[in-house]
Protein backbone atom coordinates (compact mmCIF):
# COMPACT_ATOMS: atom_id res chain seq x y z
CA UNK A 1 0.00 0.00 0.00
CA UNK A 2 1.31 3.44 -0.90
CA UNK A 3 1.60 6.47 1.36
CA UNK A 4 -0.81 8.59 -0.66
CA UNK A 5 -4.22 9.43 0.75
CA UNK A 6 -7.09 7.36 -0.72
CA UNK A 7 -8.92 9.12 -3.54
CA UNK A 8 -12.56 9.93 -2.77
CA UNK A 9 -14.94 10.28 -5.74
CA UNK A 10 -18.67 10.95 -5.86
CA UNK A 11 -20.35 8.50 -8.23
CA UNK A 12 -23.81 7.77 -9.58
CA UNK A 13 -25.35 4.62 -11.04
CA UNK A 14 -28.83 3.25 -11.88
CA UNK A 15 -30.84 1.49 -9.17
CA UNK A 16 -34.35 0.23 -8.52
CA UNK A 17 -37.48 2.21 -9.47
CA UNK A 18 -35.49 3.97 -12.22
CA UNK A 19 -33.64 5.81 -9.45
CA UNK A 20 -30.17 7.25 -9.77
CA UNK A 21 -28.18 6.04 -6.79
CA UNK A 22 -25.64 8.38 -5.22
CA UNK A 23 -22.43 6.89 -3.92
CA UNK A 24 -18.92 7.68 -2.74
CA UNK A 25 -16.02 5.54 -3.91
CA UNK A 26 -12.88 5.41 -1.77
CA UNK A 27 -9.85 4.18 -3.72
CA UNK A 28 -6.43 3.73 -2.15
CA UNK A 29 -3.28 4.45 -4.12
CA UNK A 30 -2.27 1.46 -6.25
CA UNK A 31 -5.76 -0.04 -5.89
CA UNK A 32 -5.62 -2.36 -8.92
CA UNK A 33 -5.60 -5.52 -6.82
CA UNK A 34 -7.46 -4.11 -3.84
CA UNK A 35 -10.26 -5.87 -1.99
CA UNK A 36 -13.61 -4.20 -2.75
CA UNK A 37 -16.12 -3.54 0.03
CA UNK A 38 -19.71 -2.28 -0.33
CA UNK A 39 -21.27 -0.56 2.70
CA UNK A 40 -25.02 -0.08 3.18
CA UNK A 41 -26.86 2.16 5.65
CA UNK A 42 -29.81 1.79 8.00
CA UNK A 43 -33.52 2.30 7.29
CA UNK A 44 -33.71 6.10 7.68
CA UNK A 45 -29.99 6.87 7.44
CA UNK A 46 -27.65 7.61 4.53
CA UNK A 47 -24.17 6.83 3.27
CA UNK A 48 -22.92 9.93 5.11
CA UNK A 49 -23.70 8.80 8.65
CA UNK A 50 -20.60 8.96 10.83
CA UNK A 51 -20.22 5.24 11.44
CA UNK A 52 -20.51 4.48 7.71
CA UNK A 53 -17.90 7.11 6.83
CA UNK A 54 -15.59 5.97 9.64
CA UNK A 55 -15.64 2.37 8.43
CA UNK A 56 -15.10 3.40 4.81
CA UNK A 57 -12.18 5.68 5.64
CA UNK A 58 -10.37 3.14 7.78
CA UNK A 59 -10.79 0.32 5.26
CA UNK A 60 -9.54 2.58 2.46
CA UNK A 61 -6.57 3.65 4.57
CA UNK A 62 -5.69 -0.05 4.91
CA UNK A 63 -5.77 -0.58 1.15
CA UNK A 64 -9.37 -1.58 0.40
CA UNK A 65 -11.57 -0.05 -2.28
CA UNK A 66 -14.87 0.97 -0.66
CA UNK A 67 -18.24 1.98 -2.10
CA UNK A 68 -20.83 3.51 0.22
CA UNK A 69 -24.10 4.51 -1.37
CA UNK A 70 -27.64 5.71 -0.66
CA UNK A 71 -30.56 3.38 -1.30
CA UNK A 72 -33.29 4.74 -3.60
CA UNK A 73 -35.32 7.48 -1.94
CA UNK A 74 -32.69 8.23 0.72
CA UNK A 75 -29.79 10.63 1.03
CA UNK A 76 -28.77 12.05 -2.33
CA UNK A 77 -30.32 9.23 -4.39
CA UNK A 78 -33.47 9.87 -6.38
CA UNK A 79 -36.68 7.89 -5.91
CA UNK A 80 -39.72 7.93 -3.65
CA UNK A 81 -38.86 6.66 -0.16
CA UNK A 82 -42.50 5.69 0.50
CA UNK A 83 -42.35 3.34 -2.49
CA UNK A 84 -39.17 1.57 -1.40
CA UNK A 85 -38.96 -1.78 0.37
CA UNK A 86 -36.44 -4.30 1.54
CA UNK A 87 -36.78 -5.89 -1.92
CA UNK A 88 -35.84 -2.59 -3.57
CA UNK A 89 -32.85 -2.34 -1.22
CA UNK A 90 -31.72 -5.78 -2.41
CA UNK A 91 -32.11 -4.62 -6.00
CA UNK A 92 -30.08 -1.48 -5.27
CA UNK A 93 -27.33 -3.57 -3.68
CA UNK A 94 -27.25 -5.84 -6.73
CA UNK A 95 -27.04 -2.71 -8.90
CA UNK A 96 -24.03 -1.53 -6.89
CA UNK A 97 -22.35 -4.88 -7.48
CA UNK A 98 -23.12 -4.72 -11.18
CA UNK A 99 -21.77 -1.17 -11.44
CA UNK A 100 -18.54 -2.25 -9.77
CA UNK A 101 -18.27 -5.26 -12.09
CA UNK A 102 -18.59 -2.95 -15.09
CA UNK A 103 -15.62 -1.04 -13.69
CA UNK A 104 -13.65 -4.28 -13.47
CA UNK A 105 -14.05 -4.71 -9.71
CA UNK A 106 -15.66 -7.49 -7.69
CA UNK A 107 -17.84 -6.75 -4.66
CA UNK A 108 -16.00 -9.22 -2.45
CA UNK A 109 -17.26 -7.98 0.92
CA UNK A 110 -20.61 -6.62 2.12
CA UNK A 111 -20.93 -4.49 5.26
CA UNK A 112 -24.31 -3.22 6.46
CA UNK A 113 -25.62 -1.13 9.34
CA UNK A 114 -28.97 -2.06 10.96
CA UNK A 115 -31.56 -2.87 8.24
CA UNK A 116 -28.74 -2.38 5.73
CA UNK A 117 -27.13 -5.38 7.40
CA UNK A 118 -30.25 -7.43 6.73
CA UNK A 119 -30.01 -6.37 3.07
CA UNK A 120 -26.40 -7.60 2.98
CA UNK A 121 -27.30 -10.99 4.47
CA UNK A 122 -30.14 -11.52 2.01
CA UNK A 123 -28.18 -10.20 -0.98
CA UNK A 124 -25.10 -12.35 -0.46
CA UNK A 125 -26.92 -15.47 -1.67
CA UNK A 126 -27.67 -13.63 -4.93
CA UNK A 127 -24.12 -12.31 -5.38
CA UNK A 128 -21.69 -15.22 -5.82
CA UNK A 129 -18.72 -12.84 -5.88
CA UNK A 130 -19.29 -11.93 -2.20
CA UNK A 131 -16.77 -13.69 0.08
CA UNK A 132 -17.62 -12.21 3.51
CA UNK A 133 -20.50 -10.41 5.19
CA UNK A 134 -20.33 -8.14 8.24
CA UNK A 135 -23.23 -6.42 10.00
CA UNK A 136 -23.26 -3.58 12.52
CA UNK A 137 -26.20 -3.16 14.92
CA UNK A 138 -28.39 -5.39 12.77
CA UNK A 139 -31.63 -7.02 13.97
CA UNK A 140 -32.15 -10.77 13.82
CA UNK A 141 -35.30 -10.47 11.71
CA UNK A 142 -36.50 -8.20 8.93
CA UNK A 143 -39.65 -7.48 10.96
CA UNK A 144 -37.85 -6.06 14.02
CA UNK A 145 -39.11 -2.58 13.09
CA UNK A 146 -42.71 -3.83 13.46
CA UNK A 147 -41.93 -5.17 16.92
CA UNK A 148 -40.61 -1.79 18.07
CA UNK A 149 -43.68 0.05 16.73
CA UNK A 150 -46.54 -2.38 17.48
CA UNK A 151 -49.26 0.01 16.30
CA UNK A 152 -48.16 -0.37 12.66
CA UNK A 153 -49.84 -3.74 12.00
CA UNK A 154 -53.30 -2.92 13.40
CA UNK A 155 -53.38 0.46 11.64
CA UNK A 156 -52.41 -1.09 8.32
CA UNK A 157 -55.29 -3.52 8.70
CA UNK A 158 -57.65 -0.63 7.93
CA UNK A 159 -55.51 1.66 5.76
CA UNK A 160 -52.83 1.44 3.07
CA UNK A 161 -50.17 3.41 4.93
CA UNK A 162 -49.38 4.88 8.32
CA UNK A 163 -47.02 7.68 9.35
CA UNK A 164 -44.63 7.02 12.23
CA UNK A 165 -41.74 8.95 13.71
CA UNK A 166 -38.35 7.26 13.39
CA UNK A 167 -35.12 9.03 14.20
CA UNK A 168 -36.93 12.35 14.43
CA UNK A 169 -38.45 11.97 10.95
CA UNK A 170 -42.03 11.30 9.91
CA UNK A 171 -41.92 8.14 7.80
CA UNK A 172 -44.72 6.64 5.73
CA UNK A 173 -44.94 2.87 6.23
CA UNK A 174 -47.04 1.13 3.60
CA UNK A 175 -48.83 -2.21 3.69
CA UNK A 176 -46.69 -3.41 0.77
CA UNK A 177 -43.52 -2.49 2.70
CA UNK A 178 -44.64 -4.51 5.73
CA UNK A 179 -45.67 -7.52 3.66
CA UNK A 180 -42.27 -7.46 1.98
CA UNK A 181 -40.51 -7.44 5.36
CA UNK A 182 -42.54 -10.46 6.44
CA UNK A 183 -41.56 -12.41 3.32
CA UNK A 184 -37.85 -12.67 4.23
CA UNK A 185 -36.37 -15.22 6.63
CA UNK A 186 -33.04 -13.82 7.83
CA UNK A 187 -32.15 -16.73 10.12
CA UNK A 188 -32.88 -19.31 7.42
CA UNK A 189 -30.71 -17.37 4.98
CA UNK A 190 -27.92 -17.10 7.55
CA UNK A 191 -27.95 -20.85 8.14
CA UNK A 192 -27.14 -21.36 4.46
CA UNK A 193 -24.95 -18.29 3.96
CA UNK A 194 -21.79 -20.33 3.38
CA UNK A 195 -19.48 -17.36 3.94
CA UNK A 196 -17.59 -15.92 6.91
CA UNK A 197 -20.02 -13.76 8.90
CA UNK A 198 -19.21 -11.05 11.45
CA UNK A 199 -21.57 -9.38 13.93
CA UNK A 200 -20.58 -6.06 15.54
CA UNK A 201 -23.07 -4.70 18.08
CA UNK A 202 -23.12 -2.04 20.76
CA UNK A 203 -23.98 -3.11 24.29
CA UNK A 204 -25.97 0.11 24.86
CA UNK A 205 -28.04 -0.12 21.67
CA UNK A 206 -31.60 0.86 22.64
CA UNK A 207 -32.96 0.63 19.09
CA UNK A 208 -31.77 -2.88 18.26
CA UNK A 209 -30.68 -4.52 21.55
CA UNK A 210 -27.44 -6.49 21.60
CA UNK A 211 -29.49 -9.68 22.12
CA UNK A 212 -30.54 -9.30 18.46
CA UNK A 213 -26.90 -9.50 17.41
CA UNK A 214 -26.43 -12.55 19.61
CA UNK A 215 -29.35 -14.24 17.81
CA UNK A 216 -27.79 -13.50 14.43
CA UNK A 217 -24.51 -14.99 15.60
CA UNK A 218 -26.28 -18.11 16.90
CA UNK A 219 -28.09 -18.60 13.58
CA UNK A 220 -24.92 -18.46 11.48
CA UNK A 221 -22.58 -21.37 10.88
CA UNK A 222 -18.82 -21.26 11.14
CA UNK A 223 -16.71 -19.35 10.34
CA UNK A 224 -18.31 -16.52 12.29
CA UNK A 225 -17.36 -13.80 14.74
CA UNK A 226 -19.07 -11.59 17.29
CA UNK A 227 -17.77 -8.31 18.72
CA UNK A 228 -19.80 -6.57 21.43
CA UNK A 229 -18.60 -2.96 21.57
CA UNK A 230 -18.91 -1.93 25.19
CA UNK A 231 -20.94 1.25 25.62
CA UNK A 232 -21.77 1.76 21.94
CA UNK A 233 -25.24 2.96 20.92
CA UNK A 234 -27.15 2.08 17.75
CA UNK A 235 -25.44 4.69 15.58
CA UNK A 236 -21.98 4.18 17.12
CA UNK A 237 -22.05 7.94 17.64
CA UNK A 238 -18.93 7.90 19.83
CA UNK A 239 -15.96 8.05 17.37
CA UNK A 240 -14.01 5.59 19.51
CA UNK A 241 -16.78 3.03 19.21
CA UNK A 242 -17.03 3.56 15.45
CA UNK A 243 -13.26 3.06 15.24
CA UNK A 244 -13.55 -0.25 17.11
CA UNK A 245 -16.20 -1.41 14.68
CA UNK A 246 -14.06 -0.39 11.72
CA UNK A 247 -10.98 -2.16 13.10
CA UNK A 248 -12.93 -5.40 13.55
CA UNK A 249 -14.30 -5.22 10.00
CA UNK A 250 -10.86 -4.48 8.56
CA UNK A 251 -9.51 -7.59 10.25
CA UNK A 252 -12.48 -9.62 8.97
CA UNK A 253 -12.03 -8.61 5.33
CA UNK A 254 -8.26 -9.01 5.55
CA UNK A 255 -6.92 -5.47 5.17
Amino acid sequence: MGTEEPRVTRVEFPGSQSARLSGVLHEPAGADGAETVVITHCFTCSKDYKVIVAIAKLLASRGARVLRFDFAGTGASTGDFASTSLASNLSDLASAGQWLAEKGYSASHLVGHSLGGIACILSARLMPEVRTVAVVAAPSSATHLLETIPEIDPQLAVRDSVHVEIGGRQIAITRDFVEDLKSHSVKETLAGLGRPFLVVHGTEDRTVPVAEGEELFASARQPKGFLPVIGADHLFSNPEHAQQAAEAIALWVGV
